[in-house]
């Protein structure tokens, strides 16, 4: 419970920029994924 309360408390910017760089993270391995895919398939 305690854990939960605490994940839902907003901390601040930090969190903000985290989530922000894991989204960009994300965003990133997707592209990465699709241009391989797109340079297999033209191969």
């Amino acid at each position: 419970m305690r854990m939960g309360t605490h994940y839902r408390q907003p901390i601040g910017p930090d969190v903000r920029s985290g989530r922000n760089a894991m989204d960009f993270l994300g965003i990133g391995i997707v592209v990465l994924t699709l241009v391989l895919w797109v340079a297999l398939t033209l191969l």
